[in-house]
């Protein structure tokens, strides 16, 4: 559980409680992330989105600042993005409309190779055959604006 261990940690912006949820501050390089140690790479992440503009969206097998996975809604589509050595390019991106200031359950399911996003419980996107951070143990929430609200990732 993400709720366990040593804690969250703000990698790059500023995160806040606002209404019992994580809310981007101050975003860094556009972009904020904070993230926490899961203790597996092969993991079920799932955290309540709800978009003020622009991308928001929960991390995975994360090793650090520069090298990453994250999924991401942005208002057209959910993408799946790996950010390696610092360069970020969508791997997948499937069309999915989403409207500003409503919750959305966004489901990430990390197994082997394969990276499987659900929102509100139906599969919107599927990476296969990735190999990149197979390893990593991070997880956590991503925004792109500041005032993007998470709720607590588990």
């Amino acid at each position: 559980a993400m709720n366990v261990g040593p804690g969250w940690s703000a990698t790059n912006g500023v995160w806040e409680i606002q209404s019992n949820r994580a809310s981007c501050k101050t975003l860094a390089s556009a972009y904020a992330l904070v993230l926490a140690e899961a203790g597996a790479a092969d993991v079920t992440i799932t955290g309540i989105v709800q978009r003020n503009l622009s991308h928001i969206g929960l991390a995975f097998r994360s090793a650090d600042v520069n090298n990453y996975w994250v999924a991401t809604v942005d208002g057209l589509n959910v993408l799946i993005v790996k950010r390696q050595a610092g360069s970020a390019s969508a791997v997948i991106t499937a069309a999915f409309a989403t409207s500003l200031n409503t919750d959305y359950v966004m489901q990430v399911v990390c197994s082997g190779t394969t990276i499987t996003v659900f929102i509100d419980g139906v599969q919107r996107a599927q990476a296969t055959s990735q190999t990149f951070n197979q390893t990593a143990t991070k997880c956590g929430l991503y925004s792109e604006r500041v005032g993007n609200l998470v709720d607590v990732a588990t």
